[in-house]
């Protein structure tokens, strides 16, 4: 078996136990830290079946289309914030798996020409049809259109793509000159994983629907890769979504919770919020500490790029020699 990202040739698989209690093997590339299964589920994801398969293993619901829309629109509003601008407004963007359209919709909202990615029929047909936004189901088509973009994002997808070399150069050749992909995936190294060490987070952690795992060793490499192809600069840095109220729950309970946020939650926000509301001294002291707390927490775990989410950043030049 060679690995995915460098090619080289990696040790023999080891057996890890995923969520739902299934043994898989899982193969590691000593040389960028990449982690992978032998596996490929895009057959699922095009018949609908993927997000039951991913979730109702770790005894987790799945959420009817509303409350996954509404719950996602929230968070895309937050990526926009942080992500777009007003330099931004009539430019086109596409999103590599964009699912129901959340993120879609928070563009077009604020004049964004958005395009969507979902091999999935039934959200790509969604999109199309309750959204009025374009929605390819294959990177063929969106390339046979001979569109460019002035963004591309990929918001927990590349560890689903089984050639990221390949995917990845592809996407830069949709990038307008001085285009940006934005790529959000699971770090194989999170505090969860390495520091609290616990049990049943690992099993939970691996599951059969993933084919890859990145560390943040792994992102640079395939940075590296793509820079040296494309002469693109790139970035990778981490986030910790988590906050210590979340850590302290797998500690005592051993079972993940829905948060109704992707890769984070607002236990302590909430809780904060919850005392400072009783109007009491006492109350608005407690919500500032944790306030504090969760703030400090997460500026610990990213300073030593242990945060659960991995950000690869991806510039293309200003002026593109086309390959």
């Amino acid at each position: 078996m060679t690995c995915s990202i460098c090619g080289k040739l990696v040790p023999r698989a080891r057996p890890v136990k995923a969520r739902g209690g299934e043994t898989e093997r899982l193969f590691h590339c000593p040389s960028c830290d990449f982690a992978f299964l032998n596996t490929d589920h895009t057959r699922l994801i095009v018949e609908d079946k993927f997000e039951q398969a991913r979730l109702r293993t770790a005894a987790l619901d799945v959420p009817d289309i509303k409350t996954d829309f509404d719950n996602g629109f929230r968070q895309a509003l937050e990526y926009r914030k942080e992500y777009t601008g007003p330099a931004d407004r009539g430019k086109r963007v596409l999103e590599a798996g964009c699912s129901w359209g959340y993120f879609l919709k928070a563009l077009q909202d604020a004049g964004i020409k958005p395009v969507g990615l979902e091999i999935n029929p039934v959200r790509a047909g969604f999109v199309r049809r309750q959204l009025g936004i374009p929605c390819h189901q294959t990177l063929d088509a969106v390339e046979q259109d001979g569109l460019r973009f002035r963004k591309i994002f990929l918001f927990y997808v590349i560890q689903y793509i089984k050639d990221p070399v390949t995917y990845g150069q592809r996407l830069i050749e949709l990038l307008e000159p001085g285009g940006q992909i934005y790529i959000i995936t699971p770090n194989y190294h999170d505090v969860l994983n390495d520091v609290w060490n616990i049990k049943a987070y690992k099993d939970f952690f691996h599951e059969k629907m993933t084919s890859a795992y990145y560390s943040v060793q792994a992102a640079a490499q395939l940075g590296k890769i793509f820079k040296r192809s494309h002469g693109v600069a790139f970035q990778v840095t981490t986030r910790q979504g988590y906050g210590p109220l979340n850590h302290l729950l797998w500690h005592l309970d051993g079972k993940p919770r829905t948060t109704g946020i992707v890769g984070g939650d607002r236990y302590a926000l909430d809780a904060a919020q919850r005392l400072a509301a009783s109007a009491t001294g006492l109350g608005r002291e407690l919500a500032g500490l944790i306030r504090a707390f969760d703030r400090h927490y997460r500026e610990a775990i990213e300073k030593r790029s242990s945060g659960n989410q991995i950000i690869l950043t991806i510039k293309r030049p200003s002026s593109v020699k086309h390959q």
